[in-house]
């Protein structure tokens, strides 16, 4: 029997989702970042201490929308993108936020609600079913979220027609695989090169000061000036 899930609407997801929880977490983190940056030159920068919210490129377009419309402070960093060995511009596949607690979140603490709910990304629609890599079941409820029944004991098996989290969540890995087709189809191409990095940490500084300066790109953006989408 499937656990079943119901807002408890204590924010929990938009406060405490970012937080490595173990210096083991951090070092298999820390791991993976490394290998990605050295080998395919994809710089994954997941700060322990914000976050880490995944936005897609048309996402931040909105959200950067309704800040100003809101008068909200709103800070978004690039999440994973590269060096352009071509250009030396970054070029962006999703974004994130450099903030603790979403900026949306309204500050009404005895009743807290996203001020975006009509347009929330699709890693918010999708909370609290989050995939585990390398893991069965590939999705589960999150274990922070106070909305479910699931714990460690009982993760079970998501079907797919089960919850619009759910789809929600087929939704991400499928634009995160349509964006990764499109870095592998421009570096066939050799229309983008990749920079293989070795100091992630710095290489994550310098990018956030390029997209300050506007010296960025999106992923989509040089896809289709190198008209490869009909």
């Amino acid at each position: 029997m499937l656990s079943k899930f119901q807002c408890l609407h204590c924010a929990q997801c938009c406060t405490g989702t970012g937080f490595i929880k173990s210096v083991k977490e951090k070092r298999e983190l820390q791991t993976s970042r490394d290998l990605l940056a050295q080998r395919r030159g994809l710089c994954w920068n997941v700060p322990d201490h914000i976050l880490c919210l995944p936005l897609f490129n048309d996402e931040l377009a909105v959200l950067k929308e309704r800040a100003g419309e809101h008068d909200i402070e709103f800070r978004p960093i690039p999440l994973l993108y590269i060096i352009d060995e071509i250009t030396n511009n970054v070029v962006v596949l999703c974004w994130t936020m450099d903030h603790i607690a979403c900026p949306f979140l309204s500050h009404d603490d005895k009743n807290p609600r996203c001020i975006v709910h009509d347009v929330k990304p699709l890693i918010c629609r999708a909370f609290p079913v989050v995939r585990l890599h390398n893991v069965f079941p590939a999705y589960v409820f999150s274990e922070i979220c106070k909305g479910t029944l699931c714990n460690k004991k009982n993760r079970i098996r998501l079907q797919l027609e089960d919850t619009t989290e759910l789809q929600a969540a087929l939704a991400i890995d499928q634009r995160m695989n349509e964006l990764y087709d499109m870095l592998e189809q421009l570096q066939v191409k050799q229309q983008i090169r990749p920079r293989l990095m070795t100091n992630i940490e710095n290489v994550n500084l310098m990018a956030q000061q390029q997209i300050l300066t506007g010296k960025y790109a999106t992923i989509e953006e040089i896809f289709i000036e190198r008209k490869l989408i009909n």
